[in-house]
């Protein structure tokens, strides 16, 4: 049973932790001026090596099996013992400011989440958002929380293995394409920007002051 004395101070610790998690929501932070219409790459992706298990299996793997396909992987640190099929351009790095471009030139791009962040569920990275906001279609792993941030099939493809992510670069027809880009830039312009992040962080705060409020009323009447 919870000790009345601790409940004013769990009311505040909740305000702690709800103002803590806001700041540290991942929101938009690059943004093409417009959502991608063709392009010359099937996928692309930008990250780095931490994620190279899912790399093989959704990307290299595809791009092994589809020599017509054009790939592309930024970031450092990945071994020099792997074996890049020809068909995947490398580059080592990409400034931020360069991001909007590098998704803005894409077909697709390919998020893979890290293993602690699947583990830990609800934890989008940032550059999921900065594919959204740049309107480029993405494929991506499947994590727990994943459609509180997207609606799958209509906003993001799911992919689990190399012949799902053939199926996506190779039959899925660029009208569809285009729109599922396209709904997936306007579900983050319309919930994730730095203003809907302030917006969200007031309704927190305002959240654990009417819980306090609530806490403290009962205890405040007894000693009336």
């Amino acid at each position: 049973m919870t000790n009345p004395k601790q409940e004013p101070l769990a009311a505040s610790l909740l305000a702690a932790a709800l103002l803590a998690a806001a700041l540290l929501l991942p929101g938009v932070q690059a943004q093409a001026q417009g959502a991608p219409e063709n392009g010359s790459i099937s996928v692309r992706y930008l990250d780095y090596a931490d994620r190279q298990s899912g790399l093989d299996e959704l990307m290299l793997e595809p791009a092994r099996q589809w020599a017509f396909g054009k790939f592309a992987v930024v970031g450092p640190l990945y071994p020099e013992t792997i074996a890049w099929p020809k068909n995947v351009e490398r580059t080592i790095h990409l400034s931020p400011r360069e991001h909007p471009a590098f998704y803005a030139s894409q077909r697709f791009t390919l998020n893979i989440t890290r293993d602690a962040m699947k583990r830990a569920g609800y934890s989008p990275s940032v550059r999921l958002f900065e594919a959204g906001a740049c309107g480029v279609p993405i494929i991506s792993d499947w994590w727990e929380g994943l459609d509180t941030v997207f609606t799958p099939g209509s906003e993001i493809l799911l992919s689990g293995n190399a012949d799902d992510t053939l199926r996506f670069l190779r039959d899925i027809p660029d009208s569809e394409r285009l729109q599922i880009g396209a709904a997936a830039r306007e579900r983050i312009l319309a919930e994730h920007t730095p203003e809907s992040r302030a917006i969200q962080l007031e309704e927190y705060v305002c959240e654990a002051r009417e819980r306090k409020t609530r806490i403290s009323a009962p205890r405040q009447a007894v000693h009336a």
